[in-house]
């Protein structure tokens, strides 16, 4: 729609705009929301929480459509990982991409959310940022390591990537450049 825009909140709540005035309220997250990405098309929005919750809503029927519960959680599956980052690549509005507090992004796809596409420990501390270039051949991650890197999003999409430590990453091409 056009003339719309989307907040979310510590109050766990979403607020849809619509020329500058609070059309709806939406509900679905149990904790804060931290970070919200919009597809291409605006058809679909997704939310992410500190209680690891990403949401898929369908901006239509402004309802929930899908739930990924502790889409990142740490190796013990105890503690829960902030969703820091969410973002729908340009060119395919099925694909989007998720960082969290442990330095970790995953690639997804909305049709199978069994499991993410790929997993990558792309900062050694918290992932505070991840974005897709205009023509999607690159992300771009900002760390709390004190460093932004750049991926070539065409290495990232093998698993074999997803156990890689970073020194090999860079050696794969997997990181074009490294900012520190």
């Amino acid at each position: 729609q056009k003339g719309m825009f989307v907040t979310g909140s510590l109050d766990k709540t979403l607020r849809v705009y619509t020329d500058y005035k609070n059309t709806s309220v939406l509900i679905d997250h149990k904790d804060w929301i931290r970070c919200l990405g919009l597809s291409s098309d605006n058809k679909t929005l997704i939310s992410g929480c500190v209680s690891a919750t990403i949401v898929g809503w369908d901006m239509n029927i402004q309802k929930p459509i899908w739930r990924l519960e502790k889409a990142h959680s740490y190796e013990s599956g105890n503690e829960l990982d902030t969703i820091n980052s969410l973002e729908f690549c340009h060119s395919n509005d099925t694909l989007f991409v998720s960082g969290a507090r442990d330095g970790m992004i995953k690639l997804w796809d909305t049709r199978d959310l069994k499991k993410p596409i790929n997993t990558i420990q792309a900062h050694r501390a918290k992932l505070n940022s991840a974005l897709f270039s205009r023509n999607d051949q690159h992300l771009l991650t900002a760390g709390r390591d004190n460093a932004i890197r750049l991926w070539d999003v065409r290495c990232l999409g093998v698993n074999h990537f997803s156990s890689m430590p970073l020194s090999e990453l860079k050696a794969s091409k997997g990181i074009v450049m490294e900012y520190n």
